[in-house]
């Protein structure tokens, strides 16, 4: 007869629960470095958690906060995707008229 796997305790249910949580207000913040070892907190946590059985409903907190900080963090990619995007369109931009010869170096430096 094979025993049961062990419960995930409530302490490390809490624990996911704020470093979610702790995730989703440094994407806020945009600090990246925070995100990036937060995420590593939490891989940590779940790999200890693997293969031991959760009470029904236990990680829906927790499955709603990193759902959230998904969220966040796509919506930051979009805004950086696009702002790079402006970044270069204005680049061709530039490369346009500093090609022509007639153009003001002032007005360069207005358009920069």
């Amino acid at each position: 007869m094979v025993a049961p796997s062990p419960l995930v305790s409530a302490e490390e249910i809490a624990e996911l629960k704020r470093v979610s949580a702790a995730q989703l207000d440094a994407i806020a913040t945009g600090n990246l470095e925070e995100v990036r070892l937060l995420l590593g907190t939490r891989q940590r946590l779940l790999d200890v958690m693997q293969g031991r059985v959760v009470r029904p409903g236990d990680l829906d907190p927790v499955m709603a906060t990193i759902s959230h900080a998904i969220g966040a963090i796509r919506a930051e990619m979009q805004r950086v995707e696009a702002a790079l995007s402006h970044l270069d369109a204005g680049g061709r931009a530039l490369l346009r008229y500093a090609t022509r010869a007639a153009t003001p170096a002032a007005y360069l430096d207005h358009l920069r």
